[in-house]
């Protein structure tokens, strides 16, 4: 749920009370934003991986913390200044991280790990191209079976099969949702001190929740 702190709902706005304005956020709320979705990712995700998988998510979690840090929480408009929690759908998960992104989308059915050398061995498709340590994610299905019988092997049943969705952002909205009122006295201590007409006030509009895609 995006958070508005609109112009027009203040008597007098300037480039200062905007700089003021966002290093209150940068410090009083988003570091803590960013510290629950850290904990969600490590509680949702970490926490019930199969330790053996190569696609387990605690291997994509540096990433994923480097883009939150990349994130864009506090973004400067004409209308005003609004508060942004990362979702299923504004979040980047281009790149290594769809692993992650399909996880919090819920996967139906059950799928296994098959390296790219077994991949290649069993698909006779000796042209792919590709990193020597990729793994890929594949349908258990009949065929899949018949790869291991000609391989011998067993391959690794992937944590996550069959698994609802998950939100790791739901916490970071709802504190969000729940604290950034508490900080429109520090907004206003801002606004009284920074402009002379002391009868400033701000009001916080509420957009339209993100909704994930969901299967």
């Amino acid at each position: 749920m995006d958070k508005w702190i609109e112009k027009k709902n203040i008597k007098s706005w300037s480039k200062t009370i905007t700089n003021n304005i966002v290093e209150v956020l940068e410090e009083e709320l988003i570091p803590f934003v960013k510290e629950l979705i850290i904990e969600d990712y490590d509680f949702n995700l970490n926490d019930i991986a199969n330790p053996k998988s190569k696609l387990a998510p605690e291997n994509f979690e540096s990433e994923f913390i480097r883009r939150l840090e990349d994130f864009n929480f506090i973004e400067e408009t004409e209308k005003g200044i609004r508060v942004v929690c990362p979702n299923i759908d504004n979040f980047d998960f281009r790149g290594e991280l769809r692993t992650i992104e399909n996880i919090l989308e819920g996967i139906a059915g059950v799928y296994v790990e098959v390296e790219r050398e077994d991949y290649v061995k069993a698909t006779k498709k000796q042209t792919y191209q590709g990193r020597s340590d990729e793994v890929f994610l594949v349908r258990y299905t009949g065929e899949v079976r018949k790869w291991e019988k000609i391989l011998d092997k067993k391959f690794e049943r992937y944590p996550f099969s069959n698994t609802p969705p998950v939100d790791i952002f739901n916490r970071a909205d709802r504190y969000i949702d729940d604290n950034l009122d508490g900080l429109i006295n520090r907004f206003a201590e801002i606004v009284s001190f920074s402009v002379s007409d002391r009868t400033a006030c701000w009001t916080i509009t509420r957009g339209c929740k993100l909704s994930g895609s969901r299967i």
